[in-house]
């Protein structure tokens, strides 16, 4: 008797534990889960309740009803949440296959915009080697900006002398840019506004 008692006390634990983790991952309310294991513990306490003497031919049969019963409960539970599963997964898939039309989408509508980027890089690429007159106030600017990347131009006096020219050849050198002459590419390197 002390094995049916055990075997009993072991599947009640394995139901309500499939219960526990079957009712977190559904889509039920919380009300649904809770008296779903209320049903369920219930029904085990009754079936421990009505379990007869240790020893009669009925104690066997109450026990294997009481089992079947919890048994059968535990099925129906586990096809309604396969079934909240499937509904829910669904619903996810369908949600992904929205969400990548989406980004479909935005990619064409990117890849549109390609070219016309491509063109503007070039077009900024091929007037960085045009050269630019050099005013006073201009050379002005490069000279404190050449002051502040570190180099010596001498005084800001908007003059290229040069120290002011050697300066921005040096400039121009740890840059990879053309050298000798003011050119945009530099001007933009420096930061300078044109």
């Amino acid at each position: 008797m002390k094995r049916i008692n055990s075997d009993r006390f072991a599947k009640s634990v394995l139901v309500l534990f499939l219960v526990g983790v079957i009712s977190g991952c559904g889509d039920q309310p919380e009300e649904t889960t809770k008296q779903n294991q209320l049903e369920i513990t219930s029904e085990a306490a009754q079936s421990n309740e009505s379990a007869v003497e240790p020893g009669s031919a009925e104690a066997g049969e109450a026990t294997e009803e009481s089992l079947e019963s919890i048994l059968a409960r535990a099925d129906e539970i586990i096809q309604r949440t396969g079934s909240a599963v499937n509904a829910a997964g669904d619903d996810v898939k369908h949600e992904l296959e929205e969400t990548a039309g989406n980004f479909a989408e935005k990619a064409d509508s990117v890849l549109a915009e390609a070219p016309k980027v491509s063109e503007a890089i070039k077009e900024a690429v091929n007037d960085g080697l045009d050269v630019v007159k050099a005013a006073p106030d201009l050379i002005r600017k490069i000279q404190q900006a050449l002051k502040d990347a570190g180099l010596n131009p001498g005084t800001a006096d908007g003059m290229m002398g040069p120290r002011t020219q050697n300066a921005l050849v040096d400039f121009q050198k740890q840059h990879g840019l053309a050298e000798g002459k003011i050119t945009k590419e530099t001007l933009r390197e420096l930061g300078i506004t044109f």
